[in-house]
């Protein structure tokens, strides 16, 4: 048995590394810890939670297994593809890798809105293209796309149409990862300059973790 890897979080960044990991054959080591509950995607405006950076800027979040996207609006564009480009990093199969693994695909002309296709016909007139926004949704299963008008993706998905974080969690489960909701982390525990482990719910934790990067090169 190796090291116990401990993962601070279960949002999209947490539950990724907890895939790749157990993807690789290290799931029975892996602990996810989740200061929130599970939640229903239908139910996940009733963890939002709002904090202040140093900056004084409010920052909205949910505090759930998942994290913050059950309460994303779903959107996929390739961010700063060109840009970096320019300086010379090409994420195009990084960018082709995510948008299979999670289904971003753009919204069909079909799903559109009345006031969406006033905005398309504008543009065109204009001169302009008008392109529709890539989408971590299943189309089949949106409201929206039933003629029923929804709007309600930053709420929580009521049709569980959205891809989430927590979209994984059986697959996960199934590999071997251990997802603990309902735990705080406090402190990281830092012993001759590494983290060792976390103080959650007020006792410690000690978690001799393994180092995650030569698990995922």
């Amino acid at each position: 048995m190796g090291e116990e890897i401990l993962i601070v979080g279960s949002g999209a960044s947490g539950m990724v590394v907890a895939k790749e990991l157990a993807e690789r054959g290290r799931g029975n080591d892996v602990k996810v810890v989740e200061a929130g509950p599970y939640a229903q995607s239908e139910n996940a405006i009733k963890y939002y939670e709002r904090i202040l950076s140093q900056q004084r800027i409010e920052i909205a979040r949910a505090l759930c297994v998942g994290g913050t996207t059950l309460v994303t609006a779903g959107n996929g564009p390739r961010s700063l593809e060109k840009e970096l480009k320019s300086i010379g990093i090409n994420l195009e199969q990084e960018f082709s890798e995510l948008e299979r693994e999670i289904g971003i695909k753009p919204v069909p002309e079909n799903c559109y809105g009345e006031g969406t296709k006033k905005l398309v016909d504008a543009s065109a007139e204009l001169g302009y293209e008008a392109v529709p926004m890539p989408k971590v949704i299943d189309f089949d299963k949106c409201m929206s796309c039933r003629r029923k008008p929804c709007g309600e993706c930053v709420f929580g998905c009521p049709t569980d149409a959205k891809w989430t974080a927590a979209s994984w969690v059986e697959e996960l489960t199934r590999k071997g990862v251990t997802i603990l909701p309902d735990t705080k982390v406090e402190k990281v525990i830092i012993e001759n300059g590494r983290a060792r482990g976390v103080s959650v719910n007020g006792k410690e934790k000690i978690s001799y973790c393994h180092r995650i990067s030569r698990d995922l090169q």
